[in-house]
């Protein structure tokens, strides 16, 4: 959070004395994409869901945390933090590091933000890993037509949940108690 979001968002307005929405983190324009986050949604939600429950290399790598599985409580805390760190990934690839390169690669910038992106999934699931590339320089060009971050966090937010839900239902290893025990 403090390098993918906090120190960004610092440099953007302390340092350039700029305004973070200009960055991503305005609002979104429904319009110019509810159809393609709409898309992807049907896409990657049906394939994270047969991946997870159907692929071994997944199965054994979500969810990440190893404590998942132990409680509702652990489950949702876990959750909530996987989906902040997402906000912050988002701000940083789609917002702070393209709209900084667009300035001097027009949309370019797309392609290059999405190399560190990619390279940040080395070491997860190849399917995944390869996966990235594509969905890097889709959600890139999505932050550019909507100005925004928010469509790709929700569909980056989107994927992840089900990937971790859906490996625990297929390993049957939802919760059944909220609080762990010792």
């Amino acid at each position: 959070m403090l390098l993918y979001l906090v120190l960004p968002a610092l440099i953007i307005q302390a340092g350039w004395k700029e305004k973070l929405g200009d960055f991503g983190l305005g609002r979104m324009s429904l319009r110019s994409c509810w159809a393609y986050c709409l898309l992807a949604l049907l896409a990657m939600v049906p394939s994270t869901f047969l991946a997870a429950t159907h692929n071994t290399v997944f199965l054994n790598y979500y969810p990440m945390y190893p404590y998942a599985a132990r409680s509702g409580g652990d489950l949702l805390v876990w959750e909530l933090f996987y989906v902040a760190q997402f906000l912050a990934i988002e701000f940083f690839f789609r917002g702070f590091a393209l709209n900084t390169l667009r300035l001097s690669m027009g949309s370019q910038a797309i392609f290059v933000s999405t190399i560190p992106y990619a390279i940040s999934h080395f070491g997860k699931p190849l399917p995944e890993a390869l996966g990235s590339i594509a969905a890097g320089i889709f959600l890139a060009t999505l932050a550019v037509k909507s100005g925004s971050i928010w469509s790709g966090f929700l569909i980056h937010t989107s994927v992840a949940v089900s990937m971790d839900m859906a490996a625990l239902v297929a390993k049957n290893q939802l919760p059944s108690q909220w609080w762990p025990t010792a």
